[in-house]
């Protein structure tokens, strides 16, 4: 009986119409680093009329922001230098797959000798470190104006 009640349900189009989505699948987590600056993400981020470049570490989630004074290729890739000199290059980089950049990237990585993970574009879940790094400063500096 139940055989035929899902069947019924499935050819049903208005039940079809007003079914409840699928969930969406739930993401992979990533396995934490070891230590700091093993594992990197890298976004890109808009607020109040400029664009920022962030990079946050995985296992303190230290948050490092450049304000970029145009979006080239080449001041991405300085700012990107810039955070890690401060600090030290990651054996990993996670960044989104700017078009624009990642063929500078990947040959910005063989140079500096760390591995380049991209994520689409489409599913910025997918690079969630850089994403909830981003909210987070967004939210700060739209609280205080001496940023």
């Amino acid at each position: 009986m139940s055989a035929q009640i899902k069947d019924k349900i499935a050819n049903c189009s208005i039940c079809q119409a007003y079914a409840t989505a699928q969930p969406k699948e739930p993401m992979i987590a990533t396995k934490p680093p070891d230590l700091p600056w093993m594992q990197v993400a890298s976004d890109i981020f808009y607020l109040e009329g400029h664009n920022y470049i962030l990079t946050v570490d995985y296992y303190p989630k230290y948050i490092e922001v450049t304000k970029l004074t145009d979006m080239t290729t080449s001041q991405k890739i300085e700012a990107l230098k810039a955070h890690f000199s401060a600090l030290v290059i990651p054996e990993k980089l996670n960044n989104r797959q700017w078009n624009t950049i990642l063929k500078f990237t990947v040959q910005f990585a063989k140079e500096y000798g760390f591995e380049h993970v991209t994520s689409s574009p489409r599913y910025p879940r997918s690079s969630g470190e850089a994403e909830a790094a981003g909210k987070t400063v967004k939210r700060m500096w739209t609280k205080c104006k001496d940023k």
